[in-house]
């Protein structure tokens, strides 16, 4: 599961990354939580966009908003429903967060990559964003974890590497034909730490959720 992230990163930034024609201007955030208004990246046939979606799906006959899809399960969730297929979409994020029990505390670690400042996490998105269409929402996929995010948690969201975006975007390629794409980042290309209990709490957007709390890092 992952149910936080940071995006530290600047419109130029992104716009780099995910090969944007053009960005809006943009908060950095560093502790984003379920419920909340995220970005997504999507293709619309001559370009990508960056677009606002809410965090978390609602599936009929389901009270709790789904904030996250095991990769899995996705076929189950790309069947048509209500008009259309889910549209697949990434999620922008400078790194994630997750937890690990020491006693009865819960410690956090932000995991990121060593050779980027941005990375585009796996996403399914409901909803045209409109008024007549409804609002646009979004689910994270999740894998399982590669051995560096084991270390603290059983799962960890599906990391893109940047060549496969286009695939992941391509509403023209069929869902069972980028499924290889949802498997666990290189642990060599990733690092984690521990970071300050300030992430612990929702609504708190502080530099300091990002750094290191020690010293050290998990590999």
């Amino acid at each position: 599961m992952c149910n936080r992230f940071a995006l530290p990163a600047s419109p130029e930034e992104l716009a780099e990354h995910f090969g944007l024609s053009e960005t809006e201007a943009l908060v950095r955030r560093y502790n984003v939580a379920p419920g909340e208004e995220i970005l997504v990246v999507r293709a619309d046939g001559q370009g990508r966009l960056l677009q606002r979606a809410w965090w978390g799906l609602r599936p009929r006959g389901q009270d709790r908003p789904l904030l996250n899809i095991r990769s899995e399960t996705l076929l189950s969730h790309g069947r048509p429903r209500q008009g259309g297929r889910p549209e697949r979409v990434l999620v922008p994020a400078g790194g994630f967060f997750e937890w690990r029990h020491v006693g009865r505390a819960r410690q956090p670690f932000y995991f990121k990559l060593k050779d980027s400042p941005l990375l585009g996490l796996a996403a399914l998105c409901e909803g045209g964003g409109t008024a007549a269409e409804g609002a646009r929402c979004c689910a994270l996929l999740t894998t399982e974890p590669n051995p560096l995010v084991a270390e603290v948690h059983d799962r960890m969201p599906a990391i893109l590497a940047r060549g496969a975006y286009a695939r992941w975007l391509d509403a023209g390629t069929d869902l069972l034909d980028v499924l290889d794409l949802l498997q666990p980042f290189a642990a060599e290309a990733m690092t984690g730490y521990p970071v300050s209990t300030l992430v612990n709490r929702s609504g708190v957007e502080d530099p300091r959720a990002i750094e290191p709390a020690r010293q050290q890092t998990l590999f």
